[in-house]
Order: structure tokens, then sequence, then C-alpha cells
């Protein structure tokens, strides 16, 4: 009988973690517009707006830009597209370059923007191996096409074995998150 420990990545945190607010964001009294995110898709705006997402493996990318108050979100579900079919944001890759590209159209500015990361569980068990598991990958291309073009990320809420709810004011660049 093998006595060696089971490498299990659903159960170990990603290096370099940062609690974001925990739980629902009181009563919004600042006059936001609501978006709700579907998986695919991305949302940006100048006027102060609340994008409420709901993930699992997938994963969330906040931009916002402090100076000039606008943001944005995406979900994706897979880390890159390979060129086959439709370029779409269903892809990190794809929806990562989108979002910046929409912030900067909106009068953000590449060297002002900071991100957030959410999402990125392993949240079927079956999907575990000594390989990285989805979510995983999804972080990574985060990580790596952020850091690339100097983006700082300033939180993530990642890994685990648990959905995530996020939601995000565009305005003020605050994200809450609550554990599903």
């Amino acid at each position: 009988m093998n006595s060696s420990p089971i490498h299990d990545p659903c159960l170990e945190p990603i290096p370099g973690q940062v609690e974001v607010r925990q739980g629902e964001p009181a009563l919004d009294t600042a006059g936001r517009s609501k978006a709700y995110l579907h998986a695919g898709h991305l949302f940006v705006s100048s006027t102060p707006t609340a994008i409420t997402t709901i993930l699992g493996s997938c994963v969330a990318v906040s931009l916002w830009d402090p100076e000039r108050r606008v943001g944005g979100l995406n979900h994706y579900l897979l880390p890159n597209w390979v060129g086959n079919g439709l370029s779409s944001p269903r892809f990190g890759s794809v929806a990562i370059a989108r979002l910046i590209d929409d912030v900067i159209a909106l009068g953000g500015s590449l060297r002002r923007l900071q991100a957030k990361i959410f999402g990125g569980a392993c949240i079927i068990a079956a999907f575990d191996g000594p390989r990285p598991h989805l979510g995983e990958n999804n972080v990574e291309i985060a990580r790596e096409i952020l850091n690339r073009l100097e983006i700082p990320i300033i939180a993530q809420a990642v890994g685990g074995q648990r959905g995530r709810k996020v939601i995000f004011h565009t305005d003020e660049g605050v994200a809450w998150v609550k554990l599903l």
C-alpha cells in the first residue's frame, strides 16, 4: 500500500491570494445601474454599474482605471482560443484583450489599469488529477496576460472547490465575493 500523500490541487490555495470584500454589498444607494454577466460575455461602463456574475471553474477578470473611474468585467470558460472557429470571449485570451480594448475605448489608460481575478475553482472532483485542472489553467492565462502587459493584479479570489458570486462596481473598482 502506498503511503505517500496524494496531491490534490483543488484543496490547495493558489499562491498570492488576497482577500477581497466578502458577502453581499449593502443596499446600493449610489444609483448604480445593474448588469448580469453571462459566461462568454463582458461588460464595460463609464457610468456607475454593479456587474454580477456566478463562477465555478470559469474566471472573471475586472479592470478599473481609478482616475477615469471606468471599469469592466469579463467571464470566460476556457483559457485559450486556438484559432479554430469564431474568436469569442468564451476564451480567456480573447476576453481579456477585448476587456482591455473596451476599457481604453471608454477613456481608460493601460498604464493606470488595475486588475482583480476571480474564480478558477475545481468544483468537480472527477477533473482532479496530477495536471492542472481547467480552473487553474483559466487563472494562469489571466496572470500571464496581465503580467505581460504590466497591469497590476491588486486582488484575487481564486481556486478552491466552491463557486463564487462576484459583484463588481465599475465606478469604484470594488468587488464583493460570496462563496457558494
